[in-house]
């Protein structure tokens, strides 16, 4: 139960920046978007994201519990025209650090990275893999899907 209140406190948070930065009246248009990450596979996995896009730079952070101690995930923005149900899997089109957890397995990590294609949006969706991206391609864990709201500021 203390997991759904980290989750809803997390989303909470991501609202309030969101209602903040489109009071701010600026022009540029930013995309904004809080994720719940499910259980997929049949694994126990599960977490919340908060990312952000303006232009080519992609940044947020990622939460994700349920997973082995000290163990490597490799992590990807998937689309376009899919969900997290998508067979076979659509292409990764953004990426960043693996995530790794600590001795609870428990793994948070914050990220700034470059992404030509716009990823928060509709079709897209946010996937954590059982393996560290070295060791090539893996079932997902938990995902995703991308529901954005576009803000201006």
């Amino acid at each position: 139960m203390r997991r759904w209140g980290v989750l809803l406190a997390t989303i909470a948070l991501g609202c309030f920046a969101v209602i903040a930065s489109a009071a701010s009246g600026g022009a540029v248009t930013r995309t904004v978007a809080a994720v719940e990450l499910r259980p997929d596979g049949g694994s126990a996995a599960r977490g919340a994201a908060y990312f952000t896009q303006r232009g080519a730079r992609l940044s947020g952070w990622v939460v994700v519990w349920g997973l082995e101690p000290r163990s490597s995930h490799a992590v990807h923005f998937h689309g376009p025209s899919g969900t997290c149900a998508s067979t076979p899997a659509k292409p990764p089109q953004a990426a960043h650090r693996d995530l790794v957890a600590d001795t609870r397995g428990v793994a948070f990590q914050r990220f700034a990275v470059s992404s030509s294609m716009q990823v928060l949006r509709r079709g897209f969706y946010y996937n954590v893999h059982s393996l560290p991206s070295s060791d090539g391609t893996s079932p997902s864990i938990a995902c995703g899907e991308i529901r954005p709201l576009r803000v201006r500021g």
